[in-house]
């Protein structure tokens, strides 16, 4: 495996070990559901127009400029999760603990 790939993995573990941490937010919960259940995670309503969190997205060149870029945004923005259409958003926004 090339250097390159191999801190890019890792970066994208610790993004979402880090998102983990935040258990009680949307992508918190999304993220818990794909790692620990991935395959209901595909198969509920919820997650079917879901593209991704927006942390998890892209890197930028070095871990400083990536903290400055992770500052400027702000947490609300890295912990959004991006859907295909409305719909998914919808979803999103009426699920609630019970389902």
């Amino acid at each position: 495996m090339e250097e390159g790939r191999f801190i890019h993995f890792q970066s994208e573990e610790n993004t979402i070990e880090q998102i983990l941490q935040k258990e009680k937010s949307a992508a918190g919960v999304l993220c818990h559901l794909k790692k620990r259940q991935p395959t209901l995670a595909m198969s509920i309503e919820l997650a079917k127009d879901v593209v991704g969190i927006v942390a998890t997205f892209g890197k930028v060149g070095g871990e400083n400029i990536s903290r400055l870029f992770s500052y400027y945004i702000g947490l609300d923005t890295m912990m959004a999760i991006v859907c295909k259409i409305l719909k998914g958003v919808k979803a999103l926004e009426t699920y609630d603990n019970e389902g």
